[in-house]
């Protein structure tokens, strides 16, 4: 009887072959196929079968050669083969999807003839095994080591040609005995257990037949002697401390009593003495061992064990810890409230500060991120490497404090030992103690805070922070974190101070005087205050008193313009303060007129008055215009009309009166007026017209109660006609002026300003000239004398005014007399 597989392709190739009688009829013929091969023709699963075969024709071109192969439940069709030389085609066939069994194979060769086919057989087989068993259960060095084996081919237990190799970590190793068949265990291989403990792995490899099978297994080796520390009762410790370790020995798994005699400990190179040793349970046993004080670190604890000739030891590692306590106390002995905290990676210890602000803890000794949390703030100190952890940390928050110069909201003191590579600081304050814009909030460190006093001994530094108004907190990184903190701004310094007036002659000193105070009106005392012109430099500066109050002088420039008085307040920390006051420099412009008060001219008469000018002020007097008004017109001519001097320098101008013979006999109120710029000098006089006279027109010199802002008089003619007596009198009363001011020598009153320089120089300056016009080279002797009196009018110019009259009277005198 054919299976159901074989049935199917047995019809398979009757259609093939009813196919190819129908198709061979009448006309050409049809290609040939021959030699057909299937090498091998048995097979192991994995390997190769090479089907070749030679297919010709010889009227036309090969077109196709390709294989349909049918095998145990399974076809694989359309399997174009290569074309090799000589008209031999070869197609290799290595995947049968798993099956196993009897396969055949119908080549076909098609041509434009038509198809040829050929058939043929071949078999795959397949080979494997498994390990059922090793013994013994418990391996000790120098056991012999029995693996069982089943080997199989197409499912069926192989009992004969098989051979094994066995490898112990890749390296191979020979059999005890030849391998024997057991028909209830299989394959017993035997082979020799390695001679030092451990973990093995076995491979075992099976050779059939060109065929190889490989099955690996672990096997654990011990000694014939074990030696076990079990378990530690802790390894994490401090200096001084027991411990407790469980220990087991054993022969071929069989427990071995343990005394003290036979063991020995060390902590790293520190032998420690075994206190203790009594047996638990199941053969094991518990020693005490009592351990040395040591720096916190990690060290190995090594148990050594001796029995008869067998030594072994076993380690462990025992971690020394860094007790880690302080205290943390406000200013005034209250205990903080806070956590601190140890983090290492993914672990974290910590600790609360108790009712007392104590708190303790045992940590390891590695490098830590140490981390103080409080209501108010949150320190994290970067990179601790901590071997010892002794009360080195300070922190207290202060809600209510004042401080100089800054409105704070809080105070925060944190002091540390620790050695960090960085500290994040993040501080909270109160929004109801800072301005509503808390964009402008700044964070100040104190590297100096005087705990004792609560105050900063040092300054207070801005710190580069980032300001969270939303959770109002304050965060930064310092490198030296300790000192005192706090969030807010900057008080304001204000100046308020005045000065003696805006306009200023060079040469004056600007007189300020002031007072420093801060914001609420309240004073500061103790603050620089910096008084400057903006140019060219001009700086001084001053220290406000207790109270406040300062006081400045600062010479004006040399140069006129209008400047800017700046006066600056600075005081740590205070934000410091600027103000300003603008003031005009500029160059006095005096001069001195020598003008009489009255001229008298007689009808149809003309004279010309000489007016000596001298510039007593700073600046250059260009162009002055000289005019006159209150006298007609016809009457008079200025020559020359523009007027300049320059400053300390004399000029002079001339009036020249021409009376017309039908003037009206009166007097005139005249005015001079001399404008620079925005400067104008005026005089007043007075022309008296009368009947004409011998003699010249007589001048009168102006009384000192009278005189204006112009000039001081000389009360002297340019020229005078009079006789040898009328010289005797003028220098008489010259003589006895200049006798009076020698002989009093009392300190004369100085011109003020304002009087546009009618003083005691002019004055004299006056005589000088018209002794010099009038009286020519008879009255040089006084002349020469003139420095002396001016010396002395220098010093008593009140003494020139009340002696004028005496003038006065010698030239009217002279006057009636000629008459």
């Amino acid at each position: 009887m054919f299976s159901r597989d074989g049935r199917l392709f047995f019809g398979k190739v009757l259609v093939f072959s009813l196919m190819v009688m129908v198709l061979s009829g009448t006309g050409h013929a049809l290609p040939e196929l021959s030699g057909l091969l299937a090498t091998p023709n048995q097979v192991w699963v994995g390997e190769n079968v090479i089907l070749s075969v030679i297919c010709t024709d010889n009227e036309s071109a090969i077109q196709q050669v390709y294989a349909d192969i049918i095998g145990p439940g399974i076809i694989i069709p359309s399997l174009d083969f290569s074309e090799y030389e000589n008209s031999t085609f070869m197609l290799s066939v290595s995947d049968f999807y798993g099956k196993i069994g009897e396969f055949s194979a119908a080549v076909y060769c098609t041509s434009e003839n038509g198809t040829a086919n050929q058939n043929t057989t071949f078999s795959v087989s397949e080979f494997s095994g498994e390990i059922s068993s090793v013994s013994p259960d418990n391996i000790y060095v120098g056991d012999t080591v029995e693996v069982d084996f089943f080997a199989k081919k197409d499912g069926v237990y192989i009992s004969s040609g098989v051979v094994f190799n066995i490898s112990l970590n890749g390296v191979s190793v020979p059999l005890a005995q030849p391998a024997a068949y057991d028909f209830e265990k299989g394959w017993r291989i035997r082979f020799e257990a390695p001679q030092a403990s451990g973990t093995y792995d076995v491979k075992v490899a099976a050779f059939y037949e060109g065929a190889v099978f490989e099955e690996t297994i672990s096997i654990e080796v011990n000694d014939v002697f074990e030696f076990a520390l079990t378990a530690v009762d802790t390894s994490e410790v401090l200096s001084g401390e027991n411990i407790t370790a469980t220990i087991f020995a054993s022969e071929h798994g069989n427990p071995i009593s343990i005394s003290k005699s036979s063991i020995s400990a060390k902590i790293g190179s520190y032998a420690v003495d075994v206190a203790d040793i009594s047996l638990a349970s199941s053969g094991k046993y518990v020693a005490t061992i009592t351990l040395p004080s040591l720096t916190p670190a990690a060290y190995g604890l090594k148990i050594t064990f001796s029995h008869q000739n067998f030594t072994a030891e076993r380690t462990t590692t025992i971690t020394y810890l860094v007790s880690a306590s302080g205290t943390l106390l406000d200013p005034n002995g209250g205990a903080v409230s806070a956590k601190l905290s140890f983090m290492s990676g993914a672990l974290e210890r910590y600790v609360y500060t108790d009712s007392k602000g104590a708190y303790s803890m045992n940590i390891l000794s590695r490098t830590y991120d140490v981390r103080l949390v409080h209501d108010r703030a949150s320190i994290v100190q970067q990179g601790v490497s901590v071997s010892e952890f002794d009360d080195p940390l300070r922190f207290y928050y202060v809600a209510d404090i004042v401080i100089s110069g800054i409105k704070p909201a809080g105070l925060f003191m944190f002091e540390t030992t620790l050695s960090a590579d960085d500290t994040e600081i993040t501080l909270n304050y109160d929004a109801r103690k800072v301005s509503s814009d808390e964009s402008g909030l700044v964070v100040y460190r104190c590297g100096n805070w005087n705990l004792a006093e609560k105050k900063c001994s040092g300054s207070w530094d801005t710190i580069s922070a980032s300001i969270d108004p939303v959770r109002n907190s304050a965060k930064f990184s310092s490198a030296n974190p300790s000192g005192a903190y706090t969030i807010g701004s900057l008080d304001a310094l204000f100046l308020d101070f005045s000065i003696d007036k805006t306009t200023y002659y060079v040469g004056d000193v600007i007189k300020a005087v002031g007072i420093s105070e801060k914001s609420g009106g309240n004073y500061v005392g103790d603050i620089e205050i910096t008084g400057r012109i903006n140019a060219p430099p001009n700086t001084k500066t001053v220290t406000s008193s207790e109270k406040g109050v300062f006081a400045l002088d600062l010479e004006v420039p040399s140069a006129e313009g209008n400047y800017t008085l700046i006066f600056t307040a600075e005081l740590e920390p205070y934000q410091s303060y600027e103000i300003t006051k603008e003031i005009e420099v500029i160059r006095k412009k005096e001069i001195s007129v020598v003008l009489p008060d009255t001229v008298r001219m007689g009808v149809g008469e003309n004279s010309t008055i000489e007016v000596p000018v001298v510039n007593t002020g700073q600046a250059p007097l260009v162009d002055g215009k000289i005019s006159v008004s209150g006298i007609p017109e016809d009457y008079y001519t200025i020559t020359p009309e523009l007027l300049s001097v320059d400053a300390g320098e004399e000029t002079k101008f001339f009036i020249n009166f021409e009376i017309p013979e039908l003037a009206p006999k009166t007097t005139h109120g005249a005015d001079i007026t001399i404008p620079f710029g925005e400067k104008t000098f005026k005089k007043t006089f007075a022309l008296t017209i009368k009947e004409p006279v011998a003699e010249e027109p007589v001048v009168e010199a102006p009384d000192a109660e009278n005189n204006d802002s112009f000039a001081l008089p000389t009360g002297f003619l340019t020229s005078v006609a009079a006789s040898d007596l009328l010289y005797l009198v003028v220098l008489s009363a010259i003589s006895f002026s200049t006798a009076i001011f020698l002989r009093n020598r009392r300190t004369l009153r100085t011109s003020e300003p304002g009087d546009n320089g009618f003083g005691r120089k002019a004055y004299l300056f006056e005589i000088k000239k018209a002794v010099e016009k009038g009286f020519g080279a008879k009255l040089k002797k006084v002349v020469k004398r003139k420095r002396t009196v001016k010396k002395s009018v220098s010093k008593k110019p009140t003494k020139v005014v009340k002696r004028k009259h005496t003038v006065k009277k010698a030239v009217r005198k002279v006057a009636r007399r000629k008459k």
